[in-house]
């Protein structure tokens, strides 16, 4: 009799820790899905001529940011508030890495919003189509992202790599193909500077994308 009510709080105690990871788990895909709303904002905005989008773009960054953080405390109070089994640590230390990921991937959202959204309209309007094919990719990189933890599937997040391998070969085509303009002169330096800034900005986005996708499997993993 005295065994079984020594297990009661440990049982209360699992139940607690399981609940409050179910929800971090809902907390990431949640910062999943802002993310990848963020950029397919800033995609549009780098497409066409629209009304002016910087607020709703800040709002999503520094929610991103928030979120990531709140992500953060939440799995530090599961480590050293409830002592997790090892295996359920491991879990909330990849929790934890993620949320520094979306973090890292908020700081680059916000530096590529600014460039897309500070740049002349005449020089995105002519962008190079290098430039719309990697801006489709880092798309396609977040979204996948969002899916694979929204659905709990690896199937998204393993097309990261080949995401990345698609941006790398897009962004070399691309520098390759500005330098060539500028040492021709036939875009302005200031012109060229911009553009290149702006596909370096969204290879940084896919490449962020990348290492949270890889963290984001072993979740899986680990949780499966």
């Amino acid at each position: 009799m005295t065994k079984r009510y020594d297990a009661m709080p440990n049982n209360r105690l699992r139940v607690s820790f399981h609940i409050a990871l179910a929800d971090a788990r809902n907390a990431l895909v949640a910062l999943a899905r802002v993310s990848a709303r963020t950029l397919a904002e800033i995609n549009q905005a780098l497409r066409e001529e629209t009304p002016d989008r910087t607020p709703s773009i800040t709002a999503n960054v520094d929610a991103v940011k928030a979120g990531a953080r709140a992500l953060a405390g939440t799995a530090v109070d599961l480590m050293w508030k409830q002592q997790p089994f090892a295996s359920d640590f491991e879990s909330v230390l990849t929790m934890y890495e993620l949320a520094i990921d979306y973090e890292r991937l908020a700081d680059d959202l916000a530096a590529l919003a600014l460039d897309v959204l500070q740049a002349d309209r005449t020089t995105l309007g002519s962008a190079p189509p290098h430039l719309q094919e990697l801006a489709d990719t880092a798309l396609r990189s977040c979204a996948n992202l969002h899916k694979g933890l929204r659905d709990v599937t690896a199937g998204p997040l393993l097309r990261a790599n080949s995401e990345r391998t698609i941006a790398d070969t897009i962004a070399s085509d691309g520098i390759a193909e500005l330098q060539h303009a500028l040492l021709a002169r036939s875009i302005s330096t200031d012109r060229g500077c911009s553009l290149l800034l702006t596909v370096m900005a969204f290879q940084r986005v896919i490449y962020q994308a990348a290492t949270t996708a890889r963290h984001g499997r072993t979740l899986l993993a680990e949780t499966a």
